[in-house]
């Protein structure tokens, strides 16, 4: 074996055994330092918004949410709509969906924060609510 070849040998284990010391301490090499990366998870759970569609009114008619909540209206008597106003927030998708006795419920998941004026398109604009989304707060 040449003096290359033994420098290899021992050279290599060495710096293992030092980048293996160096992530489970505070460890260093004098040519080099692992910098210690912390990672902060955001663990904010998305809940399910229930709104109830009968007598010409969404109640409640106006909720908070944040940025992942479904908003489920479910239908209670009548017929209507839910159905975004143009207004909503950029980049958000725009719904229009029956509610009846045929179409029971139907879910929206926000994905934009911001303010999302809806009507029921019949019954407007008596018959209308507003969604406030704000964004995850970890």
């Amino acid at each position: 074996m040449d003096l290359k070849n033994i420098k290899r040998a021992f050279l290599i284990p060495l710096i293992v055994v030092c980048i293996f010391a160096m992530v489970f301490s505070s460890c260093t090499y004098d040519r080099f330092e692992i910098p210690v990366v912390h990672v902060h998870v955001c663990e904010v759970v998305s809940k399910k918004i229930t709104i109830g569609v009968s007598d010409y009114k969404f109640l409640p008619a106006n909720v908070s949410a944040t940025v992942g909540d479904t908003i489920e209206w479910i239908w209670e008597s009548g017929g209507h709509t839910t159905t975004s106003k143009p207004d909503i927030p950029t980049g958000a998708v725009v719904w229009d969906a029956n509610i009846s006795e045929n179409n029971k419920s139907f879910t929206y998941i926000l994905q934009v924060e911001g303010v999302y004026n809806y009507v029921c398109t019949p019954h407007a604009p008596s018959m209308s609510g507003v969604i406030t989304v704000s964004k995850k707060d970890c």
